[in-house]
């Protein structure tokens, strides 16, 4: 009876040592798991770490670009402006110089008038003058 409580409680003793190594081993797959996950976890955070220093150097890269991009945008609102005044300037030289023409051309006519009268008044003279002397 004694060999038998003896390998009862052995029987017990390795029913209870084989559960407690199923645990281990089922803790050993989810330490082992969660070792997979934390490898494939780090490798996502290296990649997106990856991602971030590229685009902080692509913004490095590109701040004088942009920069550059803004000084050119406003030459070329201040060129625009320039542009803007001389064809201003320059439609007003023109209406300037139309009415200044159109001024000549009246005071050519008025010229002109004047010497036909002067033109008649010479040959009137010039009448006169043969019917004296002959």
């Amino acid at each position: 009876a004694r060999l038998a409580a003896e390998a009862e409680a052995a029987r017990r003793e390795a029913a209870r040592l084989a559960a407690e190594a199923q645990a281990a081993a089922g803790l050993r797959r989810q330490l082992q798991a969660a070792g997979e996950e934390l490898k494939r976890t780090k490798a996502e955070l290296d990649a997106k770490a990856a991602r971030v220093s590229e685009a902080e150097a692509l913004a490095r890269d590109t701040a004088p670009l942009v920069r550059r991009g803004q000084e050119m945008e406003t030459e070329l609102e201040e060129l625009a402006a320039r542009l803007a005044e001389a064809e201003k300037a320059r439609a007003s030289d023109a209406e300037a110089a139309r009415a200044s023409g159109r001024a000549r051309a009246a005071e050519q006519k008025e010229l002109q008038k004047e010497l036909q009268s002067e033109g008649k008044r010479l040959q009137q003279l010039r009448k006169a003058l043969d019917k004296e002397t002959k």
